[in-house]
Formats: C-alpha cells, sequence, structure tokens
C-alpha cells in the first residue's frame, strides 16, 4: 500500500497531534505484519534521510537507525508471532540508550502486526545516580524527579515518596502516609504483583517494569509504567522496594486509537476488509468447534457509478455513509457492518442460519429499493442488490465464504436488471 493510502486511516490528525505532545521523549511506531510502517507519532528514532512525516507507508528497517535496527529486527518478528519484548541499548555515541518496547497489535485477537515504544534516555543513569549519591545530591534529585519515586515497605506501606508521586496518582501527602502500595492496584492484579515481588525476594530477578492500570484518588484506573527494585543490606537481607511510576495514559490511549484505526474504514467509520475478514475466521472456527452457524451478506448499489460521474466523489461519499447508518440500523447490536472497499458493504450475522440472512437481504432490499438520499434537495435512489451466504462447520475458508455471498450478489443484481 502507497504512503498516501497509510495517510487515509488517519481520521483524527488532530487528536493525534495534540497525544503526541502529551508524550514527551516518548515515541509509538505500529506497524502492520509487513513491517511496514502505519502510523508514527511522538518523537520516533529514525534515519537521517527521513523525515518525521515521510514514515508512513515506509518499511521499519529504512526508517530506524540501523544499529537499532539489527537489534530490533528478531524482537520485531517475535511480536509478529504474538510475544512482547523488551530491552535496553547505547546509542552510538555511548552517551544515551534507547528503552524499547515491542508488543502485539491485535485485531479480534489475532496480531495484525506490532507497537514499537522507544524512549531516548540522555545520559547513563547508573552513573547519574552514582553520582548523586557521592556528592550527596540524591536528595535534591529524589525530591525534584518529574517521575513518582517512594520507598515500600516489605509490607507495602509507603515510608517516603516524592511530590511527583502524589501529583501523579493525585493523594495528599497526608493521604498516601497512611497507604500501602498494593492499595492503588486492581485487586484482579494482586496476585500478579505478589508473584513479582516473590521472584524478587528470592533472587530470581533484580527489577522489573511493567505497564499497570493503578487506582488514583479521583477513583479512575489509570496507566503507568511502573518499575520496582528491591534494596538488600550488607547481608543480602532485603530492607525495602524502591518503586519508580510514569504516567503512559496517553500512549496507551493512543495505541488503542492506532489499533481501531487500523480496523476501521476511514470514510463510513465501519469495520474495514481487514477486520472483516478477521471476524469470518473467527466465525468459520466458531462454527467449526461449536457446531455454531452464522451468515454474510454482500451488498453492492446498482447504481454508484453514475452518482459519482453524475454529482461528484463527495456526493458518492455523502451517500455511502448513509448507507452504512442505514445498515447499522438494521441489524443486532452483535452483527458486524463492513465496508471492504468501493461501493461495497458487508454484513456478518453472527448465530443466524441461511433462511434468517436470505430473509434478512430480501428485507434489506425492500428497504433500500423504497428509500431515497437527499442530495441538496434531490431525491437519489439508494437501490442496492444483495447477496447472502451461510458458514457452518463445513465452510473451509474466508475466500469460500466471501465468493459465495459475491456470485448471490451478481445472480440477484442480474435477475434485478432483466426486470
Amino acid at each position: 500500500m502507497k504512503r498516501e493510502a497509510y495517510k487515509s486511516l488517519d481520521p483524527l490528525h488532530k487528536w493525534r497531534e495534540a497525544a503526541s505532545k502529551s508524550l514527551g521523549g516518548l515515541s509509538v511506531i505500529a506497524f502492520d505484519e509487513n513491517m511496514t510502517v502505519l502510523l508514527s507519532d511522538g518523537n520516533p528514532p529514525r534515519a537521517p534521510d527521513c523525515a518525521p512525516g515521510q514514515m508512513i507507508g515506509e518499511s521499519l528497517e529504512d526508517v530506524l537507525p540501523e544499529e537499532l535496527w539489527q537489534r530490533t529486527a528478531p524482537d520485531i518478528r517475535a511480536v509478529l508471532e504474538g510475544e512482547s519484548r523488551s530491552f535496553e541499548m547505547p546509542v552510538s555515541d555511548g552517551e544515551a540508550f534507547y528503552c524499547v518496547s515491542l508488543t502485539p497489535l491485535r485485531e479480534e485477537g489475532a496480531v495484525v502486526g506490532g507497537v514499537l515504544n522507544s524512549h531516548e534516555v540522555q545520559q547513563r543513569l547508573d552513573a547519574e545516580v552514582d553520582l548523586l549519591n557521592r556528592t550527596g545530591s540524591y536528595e535534591a534529585a529524589f525530591t525534584k524527579a518529574p517521575i513518582g519515586m517512594a520507598m515500600v515497605a516489605l509490607d507495602g506501606s509507603l515510608i517516603r515518596f516524592n511530590p511527583a508521586f502524589c501529583r501523579l496518582t493525585g493523594f495528599s501527602p497526608d493521604e498516601m502516609s497512611r497507604m500501602k502500595f498494593q492499595d492503588m492496584i486492581e485487586v484482579k492484579d494482586h496476585d500478579k504483583e505478589l508473584a513479582l515481588a516473590n521472584r524478587l525476594f528470592e533472587g530470581e530477578i533484580e527489577s522489573y517494569s511493567t505497564d499497570k492500570r493503578l487506582i488514583t484518588k479521583s477513583g479512575q484506573l489509570e496507566w503507568f509504567l511502573v518499575a520496582a527494585s528491591l534494596v538488600r543490606d550488607e547481608t543480602g537481607t532485603p530492607v525495602h522496594l524502591t518503586v519508580q511510576i510514569q504516567d503512559i495514559s496517553a500512549q496507551r490511549n493512543l495505541e488503542a486509537e492506532l489499533r481501531r484505526v487500523a480496523g476501521e474504514d476511514a470514510l463510513t467509520g465501519l469495520a474495514n476488509r481487514r477486520r472483516l475478514e478477521l471476524t469470518l475466521e473467527d466465525q468459520i472456527e466458531r462454527c467449526r468447534r461449536y457446531g455454531e452457524v452464522s451468515g454474510l451478506l454482500m451488498v453492492d448499489l446498482d447504481n454508484f457509478k453514475d452518482i459519482n460521474d453524475t454529482h461528484g466523489h463527495s456526493a458518492g461519499d455523502r451517500l455511502l455513509c448513509f448507507v452504512a447508518e442505514q445498515l447499522i440500523e438494521r441489524v443486532r447490536v452483535n452483527d458486524l457492518v463492513a465496508r471492504p472497499g468501493g461501493d461495497e458493504f458487508a454484513v456478518v450475522l453472527v448465530g443466524s442460519d441461511a433462511s434468517r440472512a436470505g430473509k434478512l437481504a430480501d428485507e434489506l432490499m425492500e428497504h433500500f429499493d423504497a428509500v431515497s438520499f437527499d442530495l441538496d434537495g434531490k431525491p437519489v435512489s439508494c437501490r442496492a442488490s444483495i447477496g447472502s451466504a451461510s458458514i457452518n462447520e463445513n465452510t473451509l475458508t474466508i475466500d469460500e465464504v466471501l465468493s459465495e455471498a459475491d456470485r448471490s450478489m451478481y445472480e440477484i443484481k442480474s435477475h434485478r436488471k432483466s426486470k
């Protein structure tokens, strides 16, 4: 797909610009299964000859610095298999390093690409901390740090915390002093948190870093990057935990938006071809495994080319949006309405046999024969031909069910023309 086509997937450009600014030094790059950049936000590392606006539609290999690409390529392939990876690597000048995390981009449970988050950290942090300790400046650094920092007792009590920790969570210092860190963790995540703490105590790991939703003063769950390490005394006995938190809600919201845009038709807001195929794949598997039956309708507008030629593409786009709204109003909430492309629409009927699919196709054709679209005061026909196909335990492939629905639709179109 050309770069321009990828840009057309992005109907919320202004929203994304605002989100990008809130990411600070973080960057997000979404890519598909071919390692082609779908969307990019923040301040991503990039090849010297690739400007920020030129990344979309290009190969990751071409837009990432060579050293980062060489280190990242094996992990990207693992992400496309459904794994998550994270690592740190020094930049060539030795004075900074990238913190990189890679997670699968999923749609309807299937991996359709990945998201690369990177953050270039200036200076060597270990050396800085060591220097601050030796010069007695650690206290000032702790107090003024922009990220939340806390000393947590072995029972979870918050021994010390900096102003940023209070600001990010919304709790006052007095409230914080009477809390335990686990009070901010969802109950369903308590066992997972305890397992990580046990691994620290037993020496299996020296630290951990994970994305986690914390309960803030407002009662809302917000996304944070939580890093923790265990401090021991000279005898090796655990003393307390050091916990750092960083607000990544904008980043997570952006990732969710990237996933939505990747599966959405930019014009109508319906599911696009990718999401349609993933849904059909899921329905075929459910029918094969549980003996369910589903249906597929294929909708084709009869006179769309004439409208485009006579009134222009803008009028055609408005008609497509009108048809999309009509379809959504006349199917169930759990049915999927999609626009695979052009003037074609599809409806996946979950839990519907062939008779219901055929009946609904007839009802929709009657509706579109009767309804008209108001184009600047002039009524325009929305006449459509609709074919149907059944999905059952004997259905083998997506192509099979799509071809059956297409054949049915063209037979009906030919029959309606002959009338």
